[in-house]
């Protein structure tokens, strides 16, 4: 009886100790790994990423210590730092790419390593398997465009029901047969191929395929187009009888900066469908150092998008479910333009126009002045579109309204420069500059400034000292 027990307490510890298996996932699937993971073929410069992850299927928790990844092209790309806690259950994630520039077969593994809540150190161990391969050479035919950087080759907007068909260029630089396969279209009917949805490309030879867009509906069209190991997407969009021109209404015909105004728009003729679509600004900066100025947006949603529906035969717009919409102009001399978006819906001629804000002199706000002890202060607030504030004169009077000294220079341009470095929200400010003076500085009654900037000279009004 004793040695029954004595074997049961010797072997507890280990039922109870936890258990790190990795596991692959496609999509939301968890596949063991086991011994082994194999990529597959991988065109040749391209980039695979496989989610790992580290489940700790024990009944204690896991501190993960150390994750490891050996054998060229393999690398680790996302996850979490260590050490990582993993409760019983959980899992920790690691993303390992496999990239390669040079074909041929690749081996690497992946280790990770743990402590129990004993201590005890452990690991294991997976093989990594890729084989980098000759990539295919695709070019495009009018009127498409691509592939782009994301694979994705462009066949526009169409009408619906309006044939486009394109012809595609096959490269095959291997010595295998490179097959060429079409996937299903989403949703259905959007894509289709001219010699089916299976075809190959002959070991170092060039074969062109004809795939045609034809969409029956409003709506965006992608296809799986996959091509030996690299997957292409073919991308349309069809679009419903496009509506007529918008027709542009602000409530003023001269708009400058810091202003709101009100827009409204409405189309050229009756829309022959119920469209909907985005309403967006954009802005571009005749500030060479100034980026974009985010104080231009639509007031109402702090943004610069807002959305728009329209009536079938009707021809006025409701944005945001108003009639019209406010928007600010900012503090920055560019172009504004605001652009109709009709999604799926077509549009005829051009869906934007532009609003120029011209540089101008500088806007003063407002300004005043102190003084303390023998230190005159006097603080302006404005705003410079063009942002090249800088030089200023300065005339002082006394009580009675006599010029005491007139024509002070100074030139603040390297201080504005720095104030303005990086700005993206305008170009307002708060300017206060300070004048000791030697003497009564009692007998100083107000003075006022010019300042100057690349479009002109402003003046300030007369600033009375207290």
């Amino acid at each position: 009886m004793t040695a029954r027990v004595l074997l049961f307490a010797l072997l507890l510890p280990l039922a109870l100790q936890a258990q790190v298996v990795l596991m692959s996932l496609s999509g939301i699937k968890e596949t063991p790994v086991g011994t082994g993971y194999n990529y597959g073929e991988v065109a040749a410069g391209d980039a695979l990423d496989v989610r790992f992850h580290a489940r700790n299927q024990g009944t204690g928790s896991v501190t993960i210590t150390n994750l490891k990844v050996t054998g060229a092209g393999f690398s680790i790309v996302n996850t979490s730092s260590t050490p990582y806690a993993v409760a019983p259950g959980a899992v920790m994630a690691v993303f390992v790419r496999f990239l390669n520039a040079q074909t041929g077969d690749y081996a690497g593994t992946l280790q990770v390593t743990w402590n129990d809540a004993a201590g005890r150190t452990t690991s294991v161990t997976a093989n990594l398997q890729a084989s980098a391969v000759p990539a295919p050479i695709v070019t495009v035919g009018t009127p498409c465009t691509g592939p782009d950087t994301t694979k994705t080759i462009n066949f526009g907007r169409n009408q619906q029901f309006t044939k486009v068909t394109c012809t595609l260029t096959i490269q095959n630089p291997g010595s295998q047969p490179l097959a060429v396969t079409l996937g299903a279209s989403t949703p259905n009917s959007g894509f289709s191929a001219a010699s089916g949805n299976g075809a190959s490309v002959t070991g170092g030879q060039t074969g062109t395929f004809a795939y045609t867009f034809n969409a029956p509906a409003a709506l965006v069209y992608t296809a799986p187009l996959t091509v030996g190991a690299r997957t292409y997407t073919l991308y349309g969009v069809g679009y419903s009888a496009a509506l007529p021109e918008p027709v542009w209404t602000f409530d003023k015909p001269s708009i400058s900066s810091a202003e709101q105004h009100a827009l409204s728009v409405a189309l050229a003729g009756p829309a022959p469908v119920a469209a909907f679509g985005n309403l967006r600004l954009t802005f571009t900066s005749a500030v060479p150092s100034v980026s974009d100025d985010f104080a231009i947006q639509f007031v109402a949603t702090s943004k610069r998008i807002a959305s728009f529906t329209v009536k079938a035969g009707e021809t006025a717009v409701s944005i945001n479910g108003q009639p019209n919409i406010i928007f600010a102009t900012g503090t920055t001399a560019g172009r504004i333009t605001v652009t109709l978006e009709p999604g799926a819906f077509g549009i005829t001629g051009d869906p934007s126009t532009s609003i120029h804000i011209a540089p101008v002199p500088i806007s003063i706000a407002a300004s005043s002045a102190t003084r303390v002890a023998n230190n005159l202060q006097v603080v302006v607030t404005g705003f410079d579109n063009t942002y090249t504030i800088g030089p200023m004169s300065f005339t002082f009077y006394d009580r009675a309204g006599g010029v005491i000294a007139s024509g002070m220079q100074s030139d603040f341009s390297s201080n504005f420069r720095l104030f303005f470095q990086g700005k993206t929200l305008g170009s307002t400010f708060l300017m206060r500059i300070a004048f000791p003076v030697t003497g009564d500085a009692a007998s100083v009654g107000a003075m006022d400034a010019a300042l100057n900037n690349s479009a002109g000279t402003v003046r300030t009004q007369r600033i009375t000292f207290p």
